[in-house]
C-alpha cells in the first residue's frame, strides 16, 4: 500500500461527493434533471470543481473529521473514539450550506460533554448512511488484516455516535473493510463475500461484549442488513469468495435501469439513503466499471454512482473514495481535483493517517480485543 492510495482515497471521496452534491441541487434529483445539468456544463470531462456550486457536503466535511479525530493522541480505543466524538461536533459548525442529516444534527451539533459519547439510545431509525459516509478513512487507520478487530470496534462506534443501529452502522464498517481491501489489493469480486463472512460474525460478537448498549436490541435488529447484502452478492453472483468469478449484470444496465435498480435496493426508493444500500449501490458501481482503464473508468464511476435519483453525493462520495483507494489519483481528471475545496487538508490527513498506521510504536497498532473499550 502507498501513501498515494491514501490521498486517493480522501481526496476522490471529496469530489464524488462534491459532484453528486451540485450545492444540494442534484442530491435526490431527478436522473434526467441531473443529466440535462451536466450536458449543459459540456460533460462530466469538462467540469471544473471550483467555488460555490461545488462545495462539499456535509459527507466530506465529517469524513475529514473522522480523520482528524484518529490523528489525535489516544493510547486507548475509548479515547480514540471520543476524540472522533469532538472532531463531529467541531465539524458540525462548519455545515452552511452542506445540508447535514437529521439524525447527526441531533446528536452531533452543539457543544456536546465528551462523556455522553456512548449515551446514544438504539434507535429504530437509525439505519441512515450517516456513519458510511465519513467511514472510509477509518480503512486507512487499520488497513491490515491483524487489525480488523480495531477497524470494527472504531467504526461500529463512531457509527453510533450518531446511527445506533446496525442498518447504520455496519454501512459504516462495510466501507472501512472495503477500503482496507483495496489498500491489500485484495479483488474488488472478494470484498462482499470476505465482508459478510468474515467481518459480520466478528460485529456481532464485539456487539455482544457491549452490555451497556443494548446488545440484545442491536443483534435482532442485524437481518435486514444481513438479508439485503446477502440478496445482493446472490444476484450478482459473487457470493462466495472466488476471485475468478464475473459479477453478472444484465445485457442492458444503463443509466435507467441503474436508476431503477437503486430504488429497488433502497429503504424507501431513496436510494443510499440508507446504510446497507449505500454500500450496495457504490460496490455495484465499482463492479460494472472494474474493467474499464483508469482513464475512462473514473469518468464512467462519476456517472454510476452521482447520476440517479437518490442520495447521489453520498453514493459518488463513497464509491469514488474506494477508487482512490484502490488506484490513488491515477486517471483522473485535474478539473475534478486542482480547485476542490479542502484538498490542502484532505491530503494532509491523509499523508498522516499513512504514517500513523504504519507506526510500529504507536499503541493502538497492535489487536485490541472486541466486545469492550479500554
Amino acid at each position: 500500500m502507498s501513501v498515494e492510495q491514501y490521498i486517493g482515497c480522501l481526496l476522490l471521496g471529496g469530489a464524488g461527493d462534491a459532484l453528486g452534491y451540485h450545492l444540494g441541487e442534484w442530491e435526490f434529483n431527478t436522473q434526467d434533471n441531473i443529466l440535462k445539468g451536466i450536458e449543459e456544463l459540456g460533460g462530466i470531462d469538462k467540469i471544473k470543481l471550483e467555488g460555490t456550486p461545488w462545495i462539499v457536503s456535509d459527507d466530506t466535511v465529517l469524513h475529514i473529521a473522522t480523520a482528524e479525530g484518529m490523528l489525535a493522541p489516544a493510547t486507548t480505543m475509548k479515547q480514540l473514539i471520543i476524540n472522533v466524538f469532538q472532531a463531529y461536533c467541531f465539524g458540525m459548525k462548519k455545515m452552511a450550506g452542506r445540508a447535514p442529516g437529521g439524525t447527526c444534527c441531533r446528536y452531533l451539533y452543539g457543544d456536546k460533554d465528551v462523556n455522553t459519547w456512548n449515551t446514544v439510545p438504539f434507535s429504530g431509525s437509525g439505519g441512515g448512511c450517516g456513519a458510511a459516509m465519513r467511514s472510509m478513512c477509518i480503512g486507512l487507520r487499520f488497513p491490515s488484516p491483524e487489525l480488523l478487530p480495531n477497524l470494527i470496534i472504531t467504526a461500529i462506534e463512531t457509527g453510533r455516535l450518531s446511527h445506533h443501529h446496525p442498518t447504520g452502522y455496519l454501512g459504516g464498517v462495510g466501507v472501512a473493510a472495503f477500503t482496507s481491501y483495496a489498500l491489500q489489493k485484495i479483488p474488488l469480486v472478494a470484498w462482499g463475500a470476505k465482508f459478510r463472512d468474515e467481518v459480520i460474525p466478528l460485529c456481532k460478537e464485539h456487539i455482544k461484549g457491549m452490555e451497556d448498549r443494548e446488545p440484545e436490541r442491536n443483534l435482532e435488529a442485524f437481518a435486514y442488513f444481513e438479508e439485503n447484502w446477502n440478496k445482493y452478492l446472490t444476484l450478482r453472483g459473487i457470493d462466495e469468495k472466488d476471485n475468478t468469478k464475473e459479477p453478472v449484470f444484465p445485457t442492458s444496465y444503463g443509466l435507467k435501469e441503474r436508476d431503477i435498480f437503486f430504488k429497488s435496493v433502497s429503504f424507501n426508493g431513496r436510494g443510499g439513503a440508507s446504510g446497507h444500500d449505500i454500500l450496495i449501490i457504490a460496490y455495484d458501481c465499482l463492479l460494472h466499471t472494474m474493467h474499464e482503464p483508469p482513464e475512462k473508468m473514473w469518468n464512467e464511476l462519476l456517472m454510476h454512482s452521482a447520476v440517479h435519483s437518490g442520495d447521489s453525493d453520498s453514493t459518488a462520495g463513497v464509491a469514488c473514495s474506494l477508487y482512490g483507494a484502490m488506484y490513488g489519483i491515477d486517471g483522473v481528471n485535474p478539473l475534478h481535483l486542482d480547485t476542490l475545496e479542502f484538498r490542502h487538508e484532505m491530503r494532509f490527513f491523509a499523508k498522516q493517517l499513512f504514517e500513523k498506521a504504519h507506526k510500529s510504536d504507536d499503541p493502538l497498532n497492535k489487536p485490541v480485543p472486541l466486545g469492550k473499550l479500554e
